[in-house]
């Protein structure tokens, strides 16, 4: 049974902003029995559904932040502050919300940020960015084996 649910978000005209799409096709030739990996445009309340399934979800995406590599960090929730979380823009932080109220779950949540340079229109992948594509499929890859 799979237990593990990798969710890519990204456009894929928008340049970096599809790496972690990019990022999909790659893990997904590793094999492991125990992933699901899925790819989405946007995060939306309709995943929850899905999420509640999984013990263990890791959010894979473009970072516009200044990071030097690829960063997988525990998402830690404070569902005190929740009602902020709900609104027409749905992040990680939002799903988790509406996993714990709708289905009483609390998997373990995960972000695995991309550093990406270039968001303009396209299909290429800056030369950077390619890189820690690579970085990113080994840090992930360590993390779960």
């Amino acid at each position: 049974m799979k237990d593990t649910l990798v969710i890519c978000i990204g456009n894929e005209i928008r340049s970096d902003d599809s790496v972690a799409l990019h990022f999909k096709k790659e893990f997904e030739n590793l094999f492991l029995p125990f992933v699901e990996i899925i790819s989405v445009h946007q995060l939306t309340p309709e995943l929850a559904e899905v999420i509640s399934k999984f013990d263990k979800i890791i959010f894979v995406d473009a970072s516009i932040e200044e990071i030097d590599k690829p960063t997988l960090k525990k998402i830690n929730f404070d569902f005190q502050y929740s009602n902020q979380s709900l609104n027409h823009i749905f992040t990680p932080e939002s799903l988790i919300f509406l996993v714990k109220e709708l289905y009483n779950k609390s998997p373990e949540f995960y972000s695995l940020s991309i550093p990406a340079i270039n968001f303009d229109f396209g299909t290429e992948l800056h030369p950077k960015t390619k890189e820690n594509l690579l970085i990113a499929i080994e840090t992930l890859k360590n993390f779960l084996t």
